[in-house]
């Protein structure tokens, strides 16, 4: 039976563990392209024009119908800016002053403060679990702030600080899907217009700011690293919308807690960061978080 504890099939786990480590792989891989030189708006729009020509792809194969329409275009045009502009391009900034597994404790703030932020509105019910799993993860993640926790030196805590406004676009994004998706439309067709709209919106400024002729010397280095970027989240969303239909929103947002784990493996692999002791108390208080919001 679909969402029973006991009888999860295998693929299911797969699909969990897989958009996971494909997630917490984007931080890793967008510090990666700020060594190259390529300019932040260039990236940005790079990378999400690759990925929603891979997932767009894949969607108009296998029969899905892109949202078109009058509602889906304003839709993907909301949730492209404020969902995937502005933050990829704020964490290819700040990618460059702080470590990859840093902002792998800060990507579970996003399912926190859209229940938190549905609940404010109205459209869910704000119960003691929200106000106290909201309460946990975000105390993980002032610990994670901390000297002695994720960041190596105080110099940093500005862009970490800053940082905070990437899962707060995430969850306004993900609150602007619940009350304005339209209603028929496919999830996978949905995210693959959703990012070819960030690439319209930033390609443009990229070019209008002088970052797509700034990025000239740096594209030889810089589209491997693009290309992957695309198919991780290519690779992401097809998994995330298959555990959507399988198993529902409930065990989906279970994603965020590999996120979190595989963050912090793929930093210390490619860039050999050693987070303090404090990370482990941060990361047990985010988790626990994150327990209490999703338990129900």
């Amino acid at each position: 039976m679909p969402g029973h504890a006991n009888s999860l099939p295998i693929a299911d786990v797969v699909s969990l563990a897989g958009a996971g480590l494909a997630w917490g792989m984007t931080p890793a891989v967008t510090k990666l392209g700020g060594f190259t030189g390529i300019p932040a708006l260039a990236w940005s729009g790079a990378q999400a024009g690759a990925a929603a020509l891979m997932l767009g792809t894949l969607a108009v194969a296998t029969g899905r119908r892109l949202p078109l329409n009058r509602h889906g275009l304003w839709y993907s045009l909301a949730a492209g800016v404020i969902g995937l502009a502005f933050p990829n391009v704020l964490l290819f900034l700040g990618m460059l002053h702080v470590p990859a597994g840093f902002f792998s404790l800060l990507a579970p703030l996003s399912p926190v403060l859209t229940t938190l932020a549905m609940g404010i509105s109205g459209h869910e019910r704000v119960g003691r679990a929200i106000v106290v799993g909201s309460v946990l993860a975000s105390a993980g993640v002032l610990l994670a702030m901390l000297p002695g926790a994720a960041l190596p030196d105080a110099d940093a805590l500005p862009w970490a600080i800053a940082l905070l406004l990437v899962p707060t676009a995430y969850a306004v994004a993900n609150v602007i899907a619940a009350v304005w998706r339209p209603a028929q439309a496919d999830g996978m067709a949905l995210a693959a217009g959703t990012l070819a709209t960030s690439a319209v919106v930033l390609l443009p400024l990229a070019w209008a700011s002088g970052h797509l002729a700034g990025a000239a010397g740096a594209w030889h280095a810089a589209l491997p690293l693009i290309v992957l970027q695309g198919a991780l989240q290519a690779i992401a969303f097809t998994l995330y919308f298959r555990m959507i239909v399988s198993q529902g929103g409930v065990f989906a947002s279970n994603v965020a807690y590999v996120i979190t784990l595989s963050g912090v493996g793929w930093g210390a692999v490619l860039f050999a960061e050693r987070p303090g002791w404090l990370t482990i108390p941060a990361v047990a208080l985010v988790f626990a978080g994150l327990w209490v919001l999703t338990r129900r």
